[in-house]
């Protein structure tokens, strides 16, 4: 066999090898079959028309870790802590909704139902740099929610204020959620979870790590072009420089194996 094509075997298995065992290791580590999600709408997105490292983007592909094997931190936590994930305070949900794709939206805070009253502990410190509240509410008791409760998000990518009505939700714990683009929580849209709180029974995952643009190519597969065209302008190109990057290096690696072997054997013997 010539040594071209032994060395171009040896780096494809390599190439191999890696691949499956990072499958493998990404699947025991995520809890969730398939361990993936693309991303197709622009609700995370921290700008109108381009994809960003570290933000949820159209075209990216999300690995993704069941709930169990997550410690899921709301927004209003996370502005506490300083927990902060893809960009902004608090951990995302992929979340099942009664019609259409499961959503991908932010954790904002968690709100317990117990014999008719709304209780949210973690607004007791959510508050600004000089200790004024950030949340208003018919009642200032957070142990006793009533009427309509308003979260600044300051923070947040829109740096707005939110609101909903707590008499009007379903009588069950569980999440206020939001997109970072959007303009108000789901709870308040008709279209993805009006008045229903995201319980765990909902929840289908928790995204643990972005890979940026690659969920491009399935966007392309099935016709989408239009979401990139419209809100990730800069995910194709890229990609694009992403694999011709790897394959120069893939190149590279090869070449210099070469060299290496070849001055081992014009090396004389002792």
């Amino acid at each position: 066999m010539k040594k071209e094509n032994l060395t171009t075997i040896i780096a494809l298995g390599i190439v191999v090898i890696i691949l499956v065992s990072g499958i493998i290791l990404v699947k025991n580590a995520s809890g969730v079959n398939p361990p993936f999600t693309v991303i197709e709408s622009n609700s995370m997105q921290h700008s109108e028309d381009k994809s960003q490292i570290g933000i949820i983007d159209t075209g990216d592909m999300i690995m993704v870790r069941s709930f169990e094997k997550s410690n899921v931190v709301s927004y209003v936590e996370g502005h506490q802590t300083g927990h902060q994930e893809f960009g902004d305070y608090g951990s995302v949900l992929i979340y099942k909704r009664p019609v259409g794709n499961p959503v991908i939206h932010r954790a904002i805070l968690w709100m317990e139902y117990d014999s008719g009253t709304w209780k949210a502990p973690s607004l007791e410190n959510f508050k600004d740099s000089n200790g004024n509240p950030l949340w208003t509410c018919a009642s200032d008791d957070f142990n006793n929610l009533t009427g309509t409760l308003i979260l600044t998000l300051n923070n947040g990518y829109r740096n707005i204020a939110v609101s909903i009505n707590v008499d009007d939700l379903l009588p069950h714990s569980g999440y206020i959620t939001m997109g970072d683009n959007n303009a108000t929580v789901d709870q308040s849209a008709s279209n993805i979870s009006l008045n229903n709180l995201v319980n765990p029974e909902r929840i289908k995952s928790v995204a643990w790590k972005e890979i940026p643009w690659l969920g491009s190519l399935k966007l392309l597969a099935n016709g989408h072009t239009s979401y990139l065209n419209n809100y990730a302008t800069n995910s194709v190109p890229c990609l694009a420089a992403l694999f011709v990057t790897i394959i120069l290096s893939v190149v590279s690696v090869g070449y210099l194996f070469d060299e290496f072997v070849s001055k081992r054997k014009k090396t004389p013997t002792p």
